[in-house]
């Protein structure tokens, strides 16, 4: 009977630690639509599609906190329209700290990697970043591979 009893334990521990570890590996990244609407496709590839409301219409990411003061944002991205890259900065409270934004991109129906660099307040402070159209345009992108690196 102890034995058995030792078995049940055993086994339970056994599936409580594997699906705690299973979790902690499909942590899933996740982007939401600013005035838009966001589609996870294959291969780690997205959709956004714009209403053309109003300028400012894309994706939003809040990566995972910074640890260096100079973070570069990179991504790839392919459609239709122009956009910019943003990085937003905010502290713990949601005060808005700081904001870098890039050129007006064009683009093309072929992937290009863009990237924006920014040096931040504080490694306390909250990044958002974003892909957005400059212009009231409703529109179709596709974006993959969105890093926010530490420097």
């Amino acid at each position: 009977m102890r034995k058995i009893q030792f078995i049940g334990v055993f086994s339970l521990i056994f599936l409580l630690i594997g699906h705690s570890v299973l979790a902690a590996e499909t942590k899933k990244v996740e982007f939401f639509g600013v005035g838009a609407t966001v589609t996870e496709l294959a291969n780690q590839e997205f959709k956004v599609e714009t209403t053309g409301e109003k300028e400012g219409e894309g994706f939003v990411h809040t990566p995972s906190a910074p640890t260096s003061i100079n973070v570069k944002y990179k991504v790839a991205l392919k459609g239709e329209g122009k956009v910019y890259l943003k990085i937003e900065e905010t502290d713990a409270r949601g005060t808005f700290l700081n904001e870098v934004k890039s050129e007006e991109i064009q683009l093309t129906d072929e992937w290009k990697e863009y990237e924006l660099e920014a040096k931040i307040a504080s490694l306390q402070s909250q990044l958002d970043v974003f892909v957005l159209t400059s212009s009231k345009q409703e529109t179709t992108f596709f974006f993959k591979n969105v890093e926010v690196l530490n420097e």
